[in-house]
């Protein structure tokens, strides 16, 4: 049904345009309307709740200029423009372009503050735009350092260096104003979504359409790990018969998915041109290394010239959407390994695998309810302090300070693992 509401269109070979960010009070009214009852409805969300100490904080800075820097684990825009609300506030959003592309919400999302960033290429109007708007400090920023939402709840990928980066660029344009220099907050937010119900039926439910689907019946006994453990070796086995790779005698289950990620992971950058990253660097930043180059290719403007050439260019975007959908699948089965139960045994954290397993089985996501969302806000960094670092080493500067945003966010999340209900019995 929201599919069929929020149309998308066809994203073959049309040229992208940035969308600038506006704030349209009809629009702005709708969305206020809007925000809560999609998070409860679509997204599970009961409700969202910060501290009157965290709100307090955020309030001392209302007429400064501030980048929000929160954690991306789902769709995290509804629950947040919700959070705006609640503080009497409007923000102005950054999105990828792929959330322009469907037509309502494209439409409403350009009317209530967002503009649209063309992700894994170099896009000047969206760095322009940044920089002009925190020069103008007329409303807050909401950036996703992750830049990719990741469904797993208790994670915080690497933050990507754009957030601090600009800030700090925008400090420039600042400077050239004369005068004293102004103080450009960035602020890092946790967002920790628990359950606030017994789990118990919706886990059991979940495992049973998938043991019906993978035909296990009643294999992994009754225990929830077994169970989970039956239905990861099952999807293991065929994906090892579907790229052709051999199981050890004797190997773990980490050790057959660490196998098969890697001859994946070949597979892709092989099929980009690429040399893939060495694995002793992290995952997620070898897979977004690759999936920067796959949008890359599929943005691609067609070119000029015979007919020939232009299916020559046609070709090459739909293998660079399959090698996508193999690096997705990839994505995935980090999530099939127990060592993230293992770090954190918790009713959370056992949704967010077997959400993952029903994307590679099903093709789409669920979201269970009722949850709560938990905002905790960390304590403001002010980029004036990074500044003159800035000027003499830009990049060490940006990675610096970027570090220091990324540091706050686990911290924050960490502060809150109380919330998450343990696993039952």
């Amino acid at each position: 049904m929201v599919r069929g509401l929020l149309y998308r269109r066809k994203r073959a070979a049309r040229k992208y345009r940035f969308h600038p960010p506006r704030h349209v009070a009809p629009c702005m009214t709708f969305a206020r309307w809007l925000a809560p009852r999609y998070s409860r409805w679509v997204l599970g969300v009961t409700r969202v709740t910060v501290s009157p100490a965290d709100a307090a904080r955020l309030r001392q800075l209302r007429r400064e200029r501030v980048v929000l820097t929160p954690n991306h684990p789902t769709q995290d825009p509804a629950v947040l423009f919700h959070f705006s609300t609640m503080l009497g506030m409007q923000f102005y959003w950054l999105a990828a372009r792929e959330v322009f592309e469907t037509t309502f919400q494209g439409w409403l999302v350009s009317r209530v503050g967002a503009y649209s960033v063309d992700r894994g290429t170099r896009d000047s109007d969206a760095v322009h735009m940044t920089r002009q708007l925190l020069t103008e400090g007329r409303h807050w920023l909401v950036l996703f350092p992750e830049g990719v939402n990741h469904f797993l709840h208790d994670v915080v990928m690497p933050f990507l260096p754009g957030a601090a980066r600009i800030g700090l660029g925008a400090l420039d344009d600042l400077a050239a104003r004369g005068g004293e220099l102004p103080p450009l907050y960035t602020v890092p937010l946790a967002l920790r979504y628990h359950y606030t119900a017994d789990m118990r039926p919706k886990m059991d439910a979940a495992l049973r359409r998938l043991e019906r689907k993978l035909r296990l019946d009643g294999a992994g006994g009754n225990d929830w790990h077994g169970r989970m453990d039956a239905i990861a070796d099952r999807i293991l086995d065929a994906n090892e018969e579907f790229f052709g790779v051999m199981p050890q005698p004797d190997e773990s289950l980490p050790q057959r998915l660490g196998r098969l990620r890697e001859v994946v992971l070949s597979r892709v950058a092989a099929g980009l041109g690429l040399e893939l990253p060495p694995p002793d660097k992290p995952l997620r930043n070898r897979v977004r290394r690759l999936l920067n180059e796959t949008s890359r290719i599929l943005q691609e403007q067609p070119r000029g010239g015979s007919d020939y050439r232009r299916e020559l260019q046609e070709r090459r975007r739909r293998r660079a959407e399959q090698l996508r959908k193999e690096l997705r699948r990839v994505t995935e089965f980090v999530a099939f390994s127990d060592e993230y139960n293992d770090v954190a045994p918790t009713v959370e954290n056992y949704f967010d695998v077997l959400g993952r397993i029903e994307r590679e089985v099903f093709g789409r996501w669920r979201c269970w309810g009722p949850r709560e969302v938990v905002i905790r806000v960390g304590e403001p960094l002010d980029l004036r302090e990074r500044y003159s670092e800035y000027q003499a080493a830009p990049d060490e500067a940006s990675e610096a300070a970027t570090l220091e945003l990324e540091r706050r966010v686990r911290h924050l999340l960490r502060e809150t693992e109380q919330l998450m209900s343990p696993m039952p019995d």
